[in-house]
Parts: C-alpha cells; sequence; structure tokens
C-alpha cells in the first residue's frame, strides 16, 4: 500500500507551491513599496532643499538607474521562484519518479 507516503508526498509539495507564491508576491509588493517611498522622499526633499537644475538633473539620473537596476533584481528573484514553482509543479504531475531522477 502505497497510499499515505505518496499523499506525505504530494501533501508536502502542495504547502512548497504556495510558500513559494506567497513569496513572489510579497516581493513585488517589498520592490513597488521601495520605489514608491524613495521617490516620495526625494519629491520631498526637492521642495524642502533649493537646488540647482544641474544637481536635481544629477539626482534624478542617479535615482533612475537605481530603480531600474532594483527592477531587474525583483524580475530575476521573481523568474527564480518561478522556476522553483515550474520544478514543483513538474514533479507534482510526474510523481515520484521525477523526484528520484532530479536527486540522483
Amino acid at each position: 500500500m502505497h497510499g499515505p507516503p505518496l499523499f506525505a508526498v504530494d501533501f508536502k509539495f502542495a504547502i512548497t507551491r504556495l510558500e513559494l507564491e506567497r513569496d513572489k508576491k510579497r516581493m513585488q509588493r517589498l520592490w513597488t513599496n521601495i520605489i514608491v517611498l524613495a521617490f516620495i522622499a526625494l519629491l520631498f526633499w526637492f521642495s524642502v532643499a533649493n537646488m540647482s537644475y544641474d544637481h536635481s538633473i544629477m539626482i534624478l539620473m542617479n535615482l533612475a538607474t537605481f530603480g531600474f537596476l532594483m527592477d531587474r533584481i525583483n524580475r530575476l528573484h521573481i523568474k527564480y521562484i518561478g522556476d522553483q514553482l515550474n520544478l514543483l509543479i513538474c514533479i507534482e504531475r510526474k510523481g515520484c519518479e521525477a523526484l528520484e531522477i532530479q536527486q540522483a
């Protein structure tokens, strides 16, 4: 009788998949919040400080570069989580044979 162990394996993968999906959503919200807060802080700083035009352009370019890099890191992290999800789905569909091949 292989019913209970197979059920336990399927249950473990289902929990792991839910955790990965939750991590993916959490990372998307985290990076969105960081970028929005940085933009609001920059606008507040511009309204308080009287800066020259050249200085403000330089800071905006640096912020745009930082935002681009953070976006790329965010996308790579989400892609990694997505790859892990795809691997788990593949293992769930193919059963324990796929798990043994993956571990070997």
